[in-house]
């Protein structure tokens, strides 16, 4: 059965070929999703609006597109133009399903899910995973009341009001070969980018794109800091992601010489899985290194990854908070400074 999912999942970049016996399930997978969308937007399904705008980044493809590194550096972008930024996260990997959790420095990958943590450590704002996006974003506005949320992925989640969306691609894979589930990628079909508000290409040359750069090398344990990365070795490198060979691929690109080991994504490490690389230099994603702080893991390093995101995307989620509300803030800093 996992080898059939894995061919399933390969031929989704393909022309469809054998596959085409999925199509009927794909009709009925459209026509669900489609009678779903249209019982929120005739109001017969309740939506909840947030007291503040709400932004969705999102995509419409299975597996990592590059979500949240945008919603990271988004919500570090209007904290420094004085807004009060709270985010809200699905939470995948997260063993926690009956109240909404708010993320803090004491928690545990398997409560609240890697990419919320790592989205607490590197934005330094708030953050709540729940699997209703309506539930995180009512306890977020209670404890924080921010002057705006971030929904990191969500698109689909209908019962939320959104006030902008951001859909992003990954233009390698772009959208595979057009068909939505089981037969494609897609959650939704092609013609819904038609009514987002961004659609945020990860890589190529559009205009609306986000390139993502490698940064500087940080050691899982900083025992020795004045230890410099060691690339002249012979490198294990780890990836639980979506996409882990763009992961591979980058690392190669600088000229490094890796033993590939790929997992699945949000993958729960165990002690276990680094018992093969003993005696060997280790590199991860940041995403997997929250995962691996509390491991007894010698010579292990991961890098940050850098990005810029287009000036008109900042402008355009920073005017959706009134003027008077970003008055305010900046007269409630001067006060207190």
């Amino acid at each position: 059965m996992k080898a059939f999912s894995q061919k399933l999942v390969d031929s989704w970049n393909k022309p469809v070929g054998f596959f085409w016996i999925l199509w009927p399930i794909e009709v009925f997978y459209i026509l669900f999703i489609s009678a779903r969308r249209a019982l929120y937007r005739f109001n017969i399904f309740p939506i909840y609006r947030a007291p503040c705008p709400v932004v969705i980044v999102g995509n419409i493809t299975v597996g990592g597109s590059g979500k949240t590194p945008v919603v990271i550096e988004l919500a570090k972008n209007l904290q420094r133009r004085g807004l009060r930024v709270g985010v809200i996260s699905r939470g995948y990997g997260s063993r926690r399903k009956s109240q909404p959790l708010i993320v803090n420095s004491d928690s545990k990958p398997l409560e609240c899910g890697d990419e919320p943590l790592l989205i607490f450590s590197k934005a330094n704002c708030p953050v709540v995973v729940h699997k209703s996006r309506s539930r995180a974003a009512e306890l977020l506005i209670n404890n924080f009341q921010p002057d705006l949320i971030l929904s990191d992925d969500g698109l689909q989640h209908y019962n939320l009001a959104r006030d902008l969306e951001i859909i992003m691609i990954d233009d390698q894979r772009y959208l595979g070969n057009r068909h939505c589930l089981p037969v494609g990628p897609l959650r939704e079909p092609e013609r819904r980018l038609q009514d987002s508000d961004i659609i945020l290409r990860r890589g190529g040359n559009k205009e609306m794109s986000v390139h993502y750069k490698p940064g500087i090398w940080k050691q899982l344990k900083a025992t020795d800091k004045s230890k410099k990365f060691p690339s002249s070795a012979s490198i294990h490198a780890i990836a639980g992601i979506g996409q882990p060979e763009q992961f591979f691929s980058m690392l190669e690109g600088m000229g490094l010489s890796i033993t590939r080991f790929s997992y699945s994504d949000h993958h729960q490490y165990q002690q276990s899985d680094f018992d093969k690389h003993t005696g060997k230099v280790v590199v991860m994603t940041e995403k997997d290194a929250v995962k691996c702080k509390n491991l007894n893991i010698t010579n292990a390093w991961f890098i940050e990854i850098t990005l810029t995101l287009p000036c008109e995307i900042i402008d355009k989620v920073y005017e959706l908070v009134p003027p008077t509300k970003i008055n305010n803030n900046l007269a409630s800093n001067s006060e207190i400074a």
